[in-house]
């Protein structure tokens, strides 16, 4: 998690209690009162959500399998890879690589515009937005960029699931043609 998710998490989860909290003991046990345990609490609890948040995260993106390391551990990724086919072609084993997905489905394709828009579910409020964007190279190689993020901008952690649908429809790309790494 970077630190811009950490103070995320931290001002989220801090301000939200420690509001909570000094609201309360404002109200019961007076005003002054109610900002210390206000300020403790927003530090005490943000903290804390950081932490648990942060080591949460890193076990699934390591339990995925994936190293701990600052790409890993983001929300948004991408992968370029040169496909040894045709742009067509390519296209429609773009629209194969969705079936990789677990609960994915296609929300647009273009085939004019050379993009592939979908959304794969993994929490009943949680999905992330997967889109493919297609280039010629020439007439046998098609560069393909595949992007994952959370359709939600205020998600803090996905735990790995973004990295993991670049990462399984590269794999199953590659697998389908001889390629290119970029």
């Amino acid at each position: 998690m970077s630190r811009k998710m950490m103070l995320k998490v931290f001002l989220v989860m801090g301000l939200g209690s420690g509001l909570l909290e000094g609201a309360y003991f404002g109200i019961t046990m007076g005003v002054i009162n109610g900002l210390k345990v206000g300020i403790i609490t927003c530090i005490l609890f943000g903290s804390l959500s950081v932490v648990v948040w942060h080591v949460r995260h890193i076990r699934a993106v390591r339990k995925l399998g994936y190293g701990y390391n600052k790409e890993t551990l983001g929300l948004y990724h991408i992968r370029k890879i040169e496909l040894n086919a045709p742009l067509e072609q390519s296209f429609d084993l773009c629209i194969q690589s969705i079936k990789t997905i677990k609960s994915c489905e296609i929300k647009s394709e273009d085939r004019e515009k050379n993009v592939i828009t979908a959304v794969a579910r993994w929490h009943f409020i949680m999905w992330d937005t997967i889109t493919f964007t297609l280039r010629k190279k020439d007439e046998n190689v098609t560069e393909v960029e595949i992007e994952s993020r959370p359709s939600v901008s205020m998600t803090i952690v996905d735990y790995g699931k973004s990295l993991d649908n670049v990462e399984k429809i590269a794999s199953f790309l590659k697998m389908q043609t001889v390629d290119k790494s970029s």
